[in-house]
């Protein structure tokens, strides 16, 4: 079988486009979400079809929610074109969303081969291939990271392995001849778990017969049992009668003094409240608030001290004083006029000068002395200046310290008369606050003391007025719980009645009995207790006069007749037995068989595409468990190995599957999806070349998004006719295709 040509009308994101394979391999490139698994599963279902039989599996779901068109509910389909190895060509045409699908030759008109390979409702192509939808998607299709899902579930894949190998060997019968047995044996035997087959039920009808044989013997003893058992009943009954009577009597006597005392308190409330119900609770709970805030407050104000000492004005008329004389110690200037003693040495100079001159022989020296006084003069002229100097600043520091004590005086005058008229503000509201809470209270006084008093005797007495409300009010609603919206007459004609009807029950009573009263239980346990004993005697009574002996001798029969049963089923189950045991050592040899045929196509690409690593290997048939090793190595599952490595052994597991599975007068296509992301170049190659070499018998296309690949299949696709690379990047594109690739997209 090959594939020509498919076309997607509306599949995932694929909208009328199609592709023509070659007979050989085909290689489609695209890089991510360029349309390859898309493309890949189209091939799957357009050969297998969708089933429709009953129920919906969840793979079948899972294709559906994954690649129905993306923007259209009501198209969904795609036709497949293949050619079988006898020459004929099949259209097989699926409209998934009608449900719809048909298998037709291609060459000759009105020939339908539905019904040939008709599966689940659908035409299955797979079926020419000796295969099913299952099996070919487990063997010849492997998708996406997909290559070890062949190991989940294995026992699918028993039945056409088995299949396979009666085609060549007559022993492989046995399988079959198992499960007509394993057949047989359920229903003529059955297991020890099925309860209605003829093992447990023989085993069933011999313990069923032990047990009446047991339960006859026992008949007259349990008749006897069952007589002494009915006359305890009825002791217990009368007993639990007695107690019943006694309880409801003392029950009774209980509702009448109950009542009476009802009675005398509802008196006694009554004539508390002669006028009717009592005020209600007052709701001051705001005015409380209110009282504790103003007390508060009159309580928090700081105590008033009126500031002593000079006043701002006559403060501030010294500070314009000292300011004044400190002006006018700032425009004073120094003096320079002498000292006395200065200016009479001076004079003194001046008189010696004049007698100098006077004497013939001093005249000469007469201008001493006047030089001398102007010296004198000149140097106490500048003392005396300098000494003023000195006294005017003194007097201006003086002055200036003094300025500034009285303007920092003034402040602290006019802080201390701020804060004191604050303070008698606060205090003139809190009296005002103590004025208005006392008036709302109805207490108000002339004074805040008064006013302060009036607040404290009015929160000092509201916890008892209101202690005074709740408990009137709760002897008030206690007055109307034992009144209950009746009058007081009812209640008295109700103790009378209660009176009444304990004097009737105790009439009833044993009076010696009425101590005990006490001690019993409750009296909806007694009643209880003498209903379920009236209900036991009653049913001790009846079973009592339907009991019948039995017959010992007819339930002996009986029991030896299912024990000579129940040995003929266990000896037909040992025969059974004896037999599969024969025929699984025969299936044993057919696993073989199939094990070796495995072993045998696996080793012819074992070592290429394994770069030489691993040269031999083995197939566990019933798990499909593969190990391998190389030369004179140990084995090693297949599944520790490293990823790339399990999926490229599992590779050719999956090419063993095909070439043993599929009709020896058909050759199965491959359909890989990135078989070769997990491999390194050097495996990648030889998978690829090895591939390429089964492609000579064996169509094989290849969906891949690695640059390698592309540019190996252009490196040895493209001189090779029957081969062909599809690149899907360049038909999005809309570019010319290389020597070698081709495709086809309808308009």
């Amino acid at each position: 079988m090959r594939f020509e040509s498919i076309k997607a009308h509306a599949f995932g994101a694929l909208r009328n486009q199609s592709l023509e394979f070659a007979s050989g391999m085909n290689v489609v490139c695209g890089p991510n979400e360029a349309g390859k698994s898309t493309w890949h599963a189209a091939l799957c279902l357009g050969l297998c079809g969708m089933r429709r039989g009953k129920g919906k599996k969840t793979e079948d779901q899972s294709l559906e929610d994954r690649h129905r068109p993306w923007d259209r509910a009501d198209a969904w389909g795609v036709d497949l074109t293949i050619r079988l190895q006898d020459g004929r060509r099949v259209a097989l045409c699926h409209d998934f969303a009608a449900k719809l699908s048909s298998a037709r030759d291609v060459d000759i008109a009105e020939r339908d081969y539905q019904a040939e390979v008709l599966s689940e409702g659908v035409p299955d192509g797979s079926r020419w291939l000796g295969l099913n939808r299952k099996s070919f998607l487990q063997s010849a299709c492997v998708r996406q990271a997909d290559l070890l899902a062949v190991r989940d579930d294995p026992v699918g894949l028993q039945d056409e392995l088995q299949a396979a190998a009666g085609n060549a060997e007559r022993d492989a019968t046995a399988a079959r001849a198992l499960a007509s047995l394993e057949d047989f044996r359920k229903e003529r035997v059955g297991s020890p778990r099925a309860p209605t087959k003829p093992l447990v039920k023989s085993r069933s009808e011999v313990e069923a017969a032990c047990k009446r044989l047991e339960e006859a013997r026992a008949t007259n003893e349990e008749h006897r049992a069952k007589s002494r058992h009915v006359e305890e009943l009825e002791r217990q009954a009368e007993d639990c009668g007695r107690q019943l009577r006694l309880a409801r009597a003392a029950q009774a006597r209980q509702r009448a003094d109950e009542a009476r005392q009802r009675l005398a308190m509802a008196g006694d409330l009554a004539a508390e409240f002669p006028t009717g119900a009592p005020p209600a609770i007052p709701n001051d709970a705001q005015r409380m608030a209110e009282v504790v805030a103003a007390i508060a407050t009159w309580a928090n104000l700081p105590a008033l001290r009126r500031p002593e000492g000079e006043t701002l004005p006559a403060l501030a008329q010294q500070k314009s004083a000292a300011g004044a004389a400190l002006a006018a110690a700032e425009n004073a200037k120094p003096s320079r006029k002498p000292s006395f003693a200065s200016a009479v040495a001076a004079v003194a100079l001046l008189l010696c000068g004049g007698v100098l001159v006077a004497v013939p022989h001093w005249a000469a020296f007469g201008a001493v002395p006047a030089a001398l006084a102007l010296v004198v003069l000149w140097w106490a002229s500048r003392q005396a200046k300098l000494e003023s100097a000195r006294r005017i600043a003194s007097e201006q520091s003086v002055l200036t310290e003094r300025h500034r004590a009285l303007v920092r005086e003034i402040d602290h005058r006019r802080v201390e008369e701020e804060a004191y008229d604050q303070g008698v503000r606060r205090k003139a509201a809190a009296a005002q606050l103590l004025q208005q809470t006392a008036a709302a209270i109805g207490g108000a006084g002339d004074t805040p003391e008064e006013n302060l008093q009036a607040l404290a005797d009015w929160q000092a007495a509201r916890p008892a007025k209101l202690a005074a409300a709740e408990e009137a009010q709760r002897r008030w609603s206690e007055l109307k719980g034992l009144l209950g919206g009746k009058p007081i007459e009812a209640l008295q004609e109700e103790s009378e009645a209660c009176g009444k009807e304990a004097e009737r029950l105790l009439a009833e009573c044993d009076p010696r009995d009425l101590d005990t009263a006490e001690r019993l239980p409750p009296l909806s346990e007694l009643a209880e207790r003498e209903k379920r004993a009236e209900v036991e005697l009653a049913n001790a009574r009846g079973a009592l006069s339907a009991h019948r002996a039995a017959d010992v001798a007819e339930a002996e029969d009986a029991c030896a007749a299912a024990r000579r049963r129940a040995r003929r089923v266990e000896r037909l189950d040992a025969t059974v037995e004896t037999t599969i045991r024969f025929l699984r050592d025969a299936e044993e040899k057919v696993h073989r068989d199939v094990a070796r045929t495995l072993r045998g196509t696996m080793l012819q690409w074992l070592a290429a595409i394994t770069d030489g690593r691993y040269t031999d290997c083995r197939v566990n048939p019933a798990t499909l468990e593969v190990e391998v090793r190389a030369a004179d190595g140990p084995w090693r599952n297949a599944e520790l190995l490293s990823h790339g490595t399990s999926e490229q052994i599992y590779l050719i597991v999956r090419l063993a599957l095909v070439a043993h599975l599929t009709a020896k007068k058909e050759i199965s296509p491959l359909i890989l999806d990135d078989v070769v992301s997990a491999s390194d170049g050097v495996r990648s190659r030889a998978i690829l070349e090895t591939l390429l070499a089964i492609s000579e018998k064996t169509q094989v296309i290849l969906f891949s998004h690695d640059d390698a690949v592309r540019q190996w299949a252009r490196e040895r696709l493209a001189d090779l006719p029957a081969h062909r690379l599809i690149d899907l990047q360049q038909i999005a594109e809309g570019g010319d295709l290389p020597p070698g690739e081709a495709v086809q997209t309808a308009p």
